[in-house]
């Protein structure tokens, strides 16, 4: 049995090129054939499958935020361009969320600068209490040196002024005491007498009469030293001396006050005034409130750009209506692009093999060849109408125009392997039978069949690998085994 190869391009052959053989043929006259030589050039492995067009990218518009959705003027089928605006937003709550967290920022920087306002000013105040400190502190210790800067003598003077003073002191209260012990046994030795009445004896009276002369004395003593006391200079100066140190004294309470006061202000400044984290924090606020307003403002913007075509396409579904409300993110309508398209064709695992992404694809659409490469290979198969295996491949279709319909069918022919200057014969004068592969040629006046081996099997032409001389004039019109050996001519 003898046949064409690759299946269902050899039965269009078959059936486009008729046999030439003319009356006279049956007359011991030879046929004419259409012939061809064994030719030098090019030659492409071809897969060759029906397939849909399809847009390369299918968009899903979601809704950018949460509104009402107004304006929709398209519907399922529509052709829309690239930058269209296919909806719009009502914007009102956006604009009001935008003035709102406008003045929420200008109310934060108001309250954030007030608090470091007065913190510096705070700071100030601690800065200069604590300079005053400082100054106070120094004035203290020298006014304190310049009131300690006595004489050597004077010391020494102030020092047997203070003894003597210390001296008689002590005598008077010595002499307090002795007063008190006589008035004591003076009033005892009065009771005596008083209780002996007319029976005190004169050894009584006069004991009496000695305790009252010796406390008379002691009496006297005391007044001496107490009159002595009073030549003394109790503290230790002149008056000259006591106008200065009183002088002293007096510029000493007023340092000793102001330092004071400084010390407490320092304190209490201490506490009141910002530290650089404490600043940053207050910063923060307004950053917070910046980050309200720059989402407001991008909500805004959304809201005010409504649903634009990313490219243009087909409206291939549409899942709002007009003036509804919509959450953000709900699906609103998917676009099939139509700048950038693609074949679609299932390939048998026979020859999936040979597809890779990169080749060269021609597609047809009704008539018309457009300029084609393989873009994507799918890596899991699916099953056919017939239960068959079969893998996605797209082909990728270069300058489309308004011809390429969105899913219209197309033949698709993928250029797997090309090889040039083979030796080839046109595909039209290739067959195959139980034998191997064939074709017929004229030699001396007759048909003659010879086997040879094939290369690439392509769409046009066969590569010859050996068999053939290269000289042979191959037929192209359809032959059978039956013209082996009859009469022929070259046509």
């Amino acid at each position: 049995m003898i046949s064409r190869s690759t299946g269902i391009k050899i039965g269009v052959a078959m059936l486009a090129i008729p046999v030439v053989v003319s009356a006279s043929a049956f007359m011991g006259k030879p046929a004419t054939y259409r012939c061809a030589g064994v030719e030098s050039g090019s030659v492409a492995r071809v897969v060759a499958e029906t397939g849909d067009i399809h847009g390369e990218e299918t968009r899903t518009y979601y809704a950018a935020v949460s509104a009402p959705v107004k304006n929709i003027g398209i519907e399922v089928g529509d052709v829309v361009t690239k930058g269209e605006k296919l909806a719009e937003y009502d914007d009102t709550d956006f604009v009001h969320n935008l003035t709102q967290a406008t003045l929420g920022k200008e109310q934060a920087e108001v309250s954030v600068q007030g608090q470091i306002d007065k913190s510096n000013s705070n700071y100030a105040k601690y800065k200069a209490a604590t300079k005053d400190d400082a100054i106070y502190s120094q004035l203290y210790a020298a006014e304190r040196e310049s009131t300690q800067a006595l004489t050597e003598n004077q010391y020494a003077e102030d020092y047997y002024t203070n003894c003597a003073y210390e001296g008689i002191t002590t005598k008077i209260a010595q002499k307090q005491e002795e007063i008190t012990k006589k008035g004591q046994e003076l009033s005892k030795q009065k009771t005596k007498v008083a209780n002996a009445g007319e029976y005190a004896t004169k050894k009584m009276k006069n004991k009496q009469k000695d305790l009252q002369n010796e406390y008379n004395e002691l009496q006297n003593e005391l007044t001496a030293l107490q009159t002595e006391l009073t030549y003394q200079h109790v503290d230790g100066y002149t008056p000259a001396e006591n106008e200065v140190i009183n002088d002293h004294k007096n510029v000493m309470e007023d340092i000793t006050r102001n330092w004071e006061e400084a010390k407490t202000n320092k304190l209490n400044y201490e506490s009141s005034y910002l530290n650089e984290n404490e600043k940053a924090a207050l910063m923060k606020d307004i950053d917070k409130a910046d980050e309200v307003v720059a989402v407001a403002s991008e909500e805004l913007t959304k809201a005010q750009a409504g649903v634009v075509s990313d490219f243009s396409g087909v409206v291939t579904e549409r899942l709002v209506e007009s003036d509804a409300f919509v959450q953000e993110g709900a699906p609103l309508f998917s676009v099939e692009s139509t700048d950038e398209v693609k074949a679609v064709i299932n390939v048998s695992r026979y020859d999936i093999g040979s597809i890779k992404v990169g080749q060269k694809a021609s597609v047809d659409i009704a008539g018309k060849k457009y300029e084609a490469e393989v873009s994507e290979i799918e890596h899991l198969a699916t099953k056919d109408s017939g239960d068959k295996s079969k893998v996605e491949v797209s082909v990728h279709i270069f300058n489309p125009d308004e011809n390429v319909i969105l899913g219209i069918e197309s033949d698709v022919t993928v250029y797997t392997e090309e090889i040039e200057d083979a030796a080839k014969i046109p595909f039209a004068a290739y067959y195959t039978d139980d034998g191997g592969s064939c074709c017929y040629c004229i030699e001396n006046g007759v048909v003659t069949k010879k086997y040879f081996t094939p290369g690439i099997v392509g769409e046009d032409y066969v590569e010859v690998i050996d068999g053939l001389t290269g000289s042979e004039r191959v037929i192209v019109d359809a032959v059978t085994d039956e013209q082996v050996g009859k009469k022929a001519e070259e046509g």
